[in-house]
């Protein structure tokens, strides 16, 4: 004779994932997040800096004007 307590219909029950596997998964969520971010802020500021100019080579002396 069946059980009356075994799920016929339905979802069954299973394991989800561990605390690690999520602690796990959440590292690398938020490791993707920051490399998209780095990569997104060097694409802006490779695509809105300014000309280079030909002023010759900066030194320490450069923002003094010359005479």
């Amino acid at each position: 004779m069946r059980s009356s307590f075994i799920a016929t219909t339905g979802q069954k029950l299973v394991r989800g994932p561990s605390l690690r596997t999520r602690l796990r998964h959440r590292r690398l969520r938020l490791l993707a997040a920051f490399i998209v971010l780095a990569g997104a802020g060097a694409a802006l500021g490779i695509v809105t800096a300014p000309p280079a100019s030909d002023h010759g080579p900066i030194g320490p002396l450069s923002y003094f004007p010359a005479e």
